[in-house]
């Protein structure tokens, strides 16, 4: 069999130069950088601790204020997090077109690890399979009887 060798400048050349496009790919301006928000602070973790802190309704309350019902935020590692109090933009993001957005699973596995499958880990659609299976079980005429059995 024979193998190819490259020279160690080739190696360092390719891994440069995917270093260089990573950078350009995470720098890419994207839709979102037209929302008004305030500077990043730091890059690790962006507004996280400002929103989650001790002041963090204080620093929200200030975000509204000054750059009014939408702005965009730095999450950790340069993500960008839309922070909002528009009612058109929750209503779209919840219920008319909650397909488009994906919530983040991380919390969801912690309170099944914890907690188990119950109602606290289950998602919207998950929520509205049990309670088709639970609603006739409450209807009045079998509370009724519960309670005349007790």
């Amino acid at each position: 069999m024979s193998s190819v060798q490259l020279p160690p400048s080739a190696l360092w050349l390719a891994l440069g130069g995917l270093v260089v496009v990573t950078i350009q790919w995470l720098r890419r301006p994207t839709v979102l950088a037209k929302l008004p928000g305030p500077p990043a602070g730091n890059w690790l973790f962006g507004h996280v601790k400002d929103i989650r802190g001790d002041s963090g309704l204080e620093f929200q309350k200030q975000v509204f204020s000054k750059y009014g019902p939408t702005a965009l935020l730095k999450g950790t590692l340069g993500s960008e997090i839309v922070f909002t109090l528009d009612p058109a933009a929750i209503h779209a993001v919840q219920i008319k077109e909650k397909d488009k957005f994906r919530r983040p699973s991380g919390p969801a596995i912690l309170i099944r690890s914890i907690f188990g499958g119950g109602l606290l880990a289950l998602s919207a659609d998950e929520h509205r399979v049990q309670r088709k299976l639970l609603n006739p079980v409450f209807n009045m005429k079998y509370l009724r009887e519960l309670v005349t059995w007790l």
